[in-house]
């Protein structure tokens, strides 16, 4: 037989049969004969060497784990994250921000601006409303309950003497001209003050002197805010300016991938070989035959356990630094009465 024949892992076991084969053949004493029966029985026996080689072949191909694919589809979604998105935005929300604080600043001193001009009638009834003077009445003038004692409802009560303070006994009536008397002094820089008329037998405020009450702490109140707007003004309005600044953007993300197996494996296995062959021929003819056979028996039991496991952390950071430094605006003197 030739080399191809006695090379392999079949061939191997089929050793012992080619040796007798060979020895047969070699026995053959015409070489025409010889020669003949040789190339038979390589035939025969290189097909049966194949069919074996066959049934006990097998092949297993490798890929990339089910895990290791997922992580890698992980990573790849993290241009969905919303980066540029998120970037943008940064951008966005702070120019639009710096502009709108510029802005506010520039309406705050155009409405200081527009105060000042205003006669002391138009100020008052654009920025004193009733409830201020009715505040500023219980700051003031309070009736002990939270409320005040210029009101139409109200009525000063008499007050007897306390010998444990030495408190002398008061009446209503000088309560109330008590409270008329301080409201006088508080609105004699106006250009109308009030002039209040209490009777001796009265303990209450009339209604017409409580209209002109609130009409005179009105300009009061009024007078007081111009004043402060004056003052202001004169320092020159202070506002906010941006030197320069820098923005930072980050992206870190973290992709884990775990894949574990586990395998408990018990094995049988049982081979059976068999080989035979027969030739029969005269002189001028030879025919042979082999008969091959491979049985294999094989029982084997297996626990397997698998633990995939992905983790996918992301952080997107966002940080703003802005450098400025305060200023004012142009001062602006207004001198003169109060009209």
């Amino acid at each position: 037989m030739g080399k191809e024949l006695s090379d392999g892992p079949t061939a191997a076991q089929l050793r012992p049969l080619i040796e007798v084969i060979n020895k047969a053949v070699a026995s053959i004493e015409d070489t025409k004969q010889r020669e003949e029966a040789g190339r038979i029985l390589k035939r025969v026996v290189g097909g049966a060497i194949r069919d074996v080689g066959g049934l006990r072949g097998g092949t297993r191909g490798d890929g990339l784990g089910a895990t290791t694919q997922a992580a890698m589809a992980a990573a790849k979604q993290v241009k969905e994250l919303g980066f540029v998105e998120f970037t943008a935005g940064l951008i966005d929300g702070t120019f639009n921000a710096i502009i709108a604080a510029t802005i506010k600043q520039m309406e705050a001193y155009s409405k200081l601006v527009a105060d000042l001009s205003k006669s002391l009638s138009e100020f008052q009834a654009e920025n004193v409303s009733d409830a201020q003077i009715t505040a500023y009445l219980e700051r003031k003038y309070p009736d002990g309950k939270g409320g005040t004692c210029v009101r139409p409802d109200f009525v000063f009560d008499n007050t007897p003497a306390d010998s444990a303070t030495g408190a002398p006994e008061k009446t209503g009536n000088a309560k109330l001209k008590e409270v008329a008397r301080a409201l006088e002094l508080e609105t004699r820089s106006l250009r109308q003050p009030l002039t209040l008329t209490v009777g001796d037998d009265v303990a209450s405020f009339k209604a017409e002197q409580l209209t002109d009450i609130r009409q005179a702490l009105a300009q009061v109140l009024a007078v007081s805010m111009i004043e402060h707007l004056r003052a202001m003004a004169r320092e020159g309005m202070a506002r906010i300016v941006i030197s320069d600044g820098e923005l930072l953007s980050k992206l870190t993300f973290k992709v884990n991938s775990t894949e574990t197996d586990a395998m408990q494996q018990s094995k049988f296995n049982q081979s059976n070989f068999s080989a035979g062959l027969s030739a029969s021929g005269g002189v001028a003819w030879l025919k042979a035959s082999l008969n091959v056979g491979y049985s294999n028996v094989s029982v084997s039991t297996m626990n397997e356990s698998s633990f995939d496991a992905i983790t996918m952390s992301t952080e997107i950071i966002g940080q703003v630094k802005i450098n400025f430094r305060t200023q004012t605006f142009e001062p602006l003197v207004v001198e003169g009465p109060i009209t």
